[in-house]
């Protein structure tokens, strides 16, 4: 067996998508979840799975949010969601 990827090989996108599909349980394949598809619209994500988001990417990126960043625009995607990581300068481990 291979030993686990270190987190700092996996992209950032692929780090937040396997949270998301944690988040969401088996609603989604997670083949058919891309980066700019819409959690949102879906209906795939919602307020408190929204919530547990944004204490992991505090938690895995030490990234400090403002409520400003507390939209749904934010997010609404994988993509969405590293851009506000990038953003807040928080892409590493």
């Amino acid at each position: 067996m291979s030993p686990e990827p270190d987190a700092r090989s996996v992209p950032l996108e692929d780090r937040i998508r396997s949270f998301v599909l944690d988040q969401i349980g088996g609603q989604a394949d997670p083949a058919r979840i891309g980066d700019t598809d819409s959690l949102l619209a879906s209906g795939l994500l919602d307020s408190l799975q929204a919530l547990a988001i944004v204490e992991f990417l505090e938690a895995e990126f030490g990234v400090g949010l403002e409520p400003d960043d507390m939209v749904g625009e934010n997010f609404d995607s994988v993509a969405a969601i590293a851009a506000l990581v990038r953003r807040r300068g928080a892409d590493r481990p």
